[in-house]
């Protein structure tokens, strides 16, 4: 990304920012698929204690859906990062702690439990993947605009 940000090239930009999200969500779904079908399998790699399994079971859901949602924030991360563009990082990363995160955690811990942190942490991330995708529109192609000056 920072190459053609660096040579001016926004059609190529666009054109690696594209083809990074096809495979960041491709790699996500498949992750999600095997976690669907072998989730179970894959926890019993990690333990053969049955209350450790029945313990971690009912969250396997959470760890069904991550890989999906958490790739959409996590490509924007390495666009931003290409981008040297770290501030939009940090600030989507305070709005949706303070704003999404901690609230979400907080007002549902006493009613879902330890499935709280999990829907926080999902909450979590889709936001930043919302903020980071209306970043970028501001501040990809801005910073390339700059570097022509």
């Amino acid at each position: 990304m920072g190459t053609y940000i660096g040579a001016k090239d926004e059609h190529n930009l666009k054109k690696a920012i594209k083809y990074s999200f096809y495979w960041g969500m491709a790699l996500g779904g498949l992750l999600s698929l095997i976690y669907l079908l072998f989730g179970e399998q894959i926890f019993i790699l990690f333990t053969d204690k049955e209350f450790l399994l029945e313990l971690a079971l009912p969250f396997l859901i959470w760890t069904i859906i991550a890989p999906i949602i958490n790739s959409v924030c996590f490509i924007w991360d390495g666009v931003f990062i290409g981008a040297t563009a770290t501030k939009a990082m940090r600030n989507s990363m305070i709005i949706c702690t303070f704003v999404l995160f901690l609230p979400t955690y907080y007002l549902t811990k006493d009613i879902i439990g330890n499935h709280s942190l999990w829907l926080a942490m999902t909450v979590f991330m889709v936001a930043r993947g919302l903020t980071l995708t209306v970043y970028a529109k501001s501040q990809i192609f801005k910073i390339a605009e700059q570097r022509t000056r």
